[in-house]
């Protein structure tokens, strides 16, 4: 799935996490199935807690949470975070890499996207293959009101301010 195809709840607080591979479609669906199972019983003091999984561009795991409902703990999040990593490990997909980054060189996102590692990207940086108006994925973003600024321009992103 697109990022463009999916919006989070409103008042949602959202975790990312991007593999270090691209995941198959069959484990997109297995993942968000047992994320399904797991946000199901989900809960922070006894509170039920209103979330859901998503996988987007077959490497990007968002997991957003309905503050409207009720907010993570930090057990919450933490039984949270050790499903994440357990999963990981049953499956071979790291998702606490974070120097994953997934972006679209020619600046066209409607076409597939590449992923590097950090080292790898500031390389095509400073070869001149990554431009201002590259645009990327921006995992750091935290809140459903930053979402429609997912995607942004190398120009606008945390990578420019490191670069400079």
């Amino acid at each position: 799935m697109h990022p463009t195809d999916w919006t989070p709840a409103p008042n949602a607080r959202l975790w990312i996490h991007t593999a270090d591979r691209i995941l198959s479609s069959t484990e997109q669906a297995n993942l968000v199935s047992d994320l399904r199972s797991f946000l199901d019983g989900w809960a922070a003091h006894g509170a039920d807690l209103n979330a859901e999984a998503v996988v987007l561009l077959d490497r990007i795991l968002v997991i957003s949470l309905d503050l409207d409902c009720a907010p993570a703990t930090g057990c919450s999040i933490d039984s949270l975070l050790g499903f994440i990593r357990d999963h990981g490990k049953r499956t071979t997909v790291d998702w606490f890499d974070r120097h994953q980054v997934v972006f679209w060189e020619k600046g066209d996102a409607s076409v597939p996207c590449d992923q590097l590692r950090t080292p790898e990207f500031w390389a095509r940086r400073k070869a001149g293959l990554v431009v201002d108006s590259t645009l990327i994925c921006d995992p750091l973003i935290a809140g459903a009101g930053e979402w429609p600024v997912f995607i942004k321009p190398f120009s606008d992103s945390w990578h420019a301010k490191m670069w400079g």
